[in-house]
């Protein structure tokens, strides 16, 4: 699914009266959840890591992660330089 057939789908359930949805409460949830998680990597790769050189959108966070560690290797192997490591050592256990 698109950015834009997610964003047609939330739009619809947005402007429909309770109970009138397309999609039922239970189903609608997981599927904000999901379009949400799917424009938030859409960011990231974007913003970060399109810059870094990935090429491909990562589909979980798992792959953000493994993809961003990756390119920020080849980028200071490149530059001849080493990212501080502090911010990531501290919220790499709440994402395991």
């Amino acid at each position: 699914m698109s950015r834009a057939e997610a964003v047609r789908v939330e739009e619809a359930h947005a402007s429909r009266e309770k109970g009138e949805s397309p999609l039922p409460r239970t189903d609608y949830r997981l599927f904000r959840y999901w379009t949400r998680s799917l424009l938030v990597l859409a960011k990231l790769h974007e913003h970060l890591l399109a810059p870094l050189g990935v090429r491909a959108q990562p589909a979980t966070p798992t792959q953000a992660i493994g993809s961003y560690r990756a390119a920020r290797r080849r980028r200071e192997h490149r530059l001849n330089c080493q990212v501080p490591r502090a911010a990531e050592q501290a919220v790499s256990p709440a994402l395991r």
